[in-house]
């Protein structure tokens, strides 16, 4: 998935915006510079000033779409597993006692969860991995004793940057 937090992204994105702005700011100065003429009509001062400038507009519009490639390529790269885990994999194998599921921010890691004897919090968390398409256990068991503490062992513990909750079913 796309994550604008990714530093690689974040210098990507950057760069392809800054690539943009150069090749618009150029485009204009030339195109004021050297004025509305044919191309026949070009002065040895006009194309001293086309020349340079088409060049600048060439590499920053390829270095635009290096950037651009650089982040669409993995998401287009990884699509169809993506829509296989969407379509099939994202809610299978959850036990049947879970009675609410977070999910982290792009939705690969989840933590099943359901209430125990004891009123305490017991936890599973998977974490889906878009090579082998299978869900990887990060930790089979674990109890903690309200929500709060959940939320800290999963950022803290499994690193969840957002907690999205599914199926929330308990009564407090």
């Amino acid at each position: 998935m796309f994550y604008i937090k990714n530093r690689k992204n974040k210098i990507c994105i950057i760069g392809a915006i800054i690539c943009c702005i150069i090749f618009l700011v150029v485009f204009y100065i030339s195109d004021g510079l050297t004025g509305d003429k044919e191309f026949s009509q070009y002065t040895d001062i006009d194309w001293a000033i086309a020349i340079p400038s088409l060049i600048i507009m060439a590499i920053s519009a390829i270095a635009s779409l290096t950037f651009s490639a650089v982040v669409i390529a993995p998401v287009l790269w990884r699509y169809p597993a993506i829509n296989d885990y969407v379509k099939n994999k994202k809610f299978s194998g959850i036990d049947s006692k879970t009675t609410f599921i977070i999910f982290d921010f792009d939705e690969f890691k989840r933590a099943c969860c359901y209430l125990d004897d004891n009123n305490n919090i017991s936890f599973s968390v998977k974490e889906y991995n878009l090579k082998t398409r299978e869900w990887v256990v990060l930790q089979e068991s674990g109890t903690v004793e309200n929500h709060a503490a959940l939320i800290t062992v999963l950022k803290e513990d499994y690193k969840f940057d957002q907690i999205k909750y599914f199926n929330y079913k308990i009564n407090s």
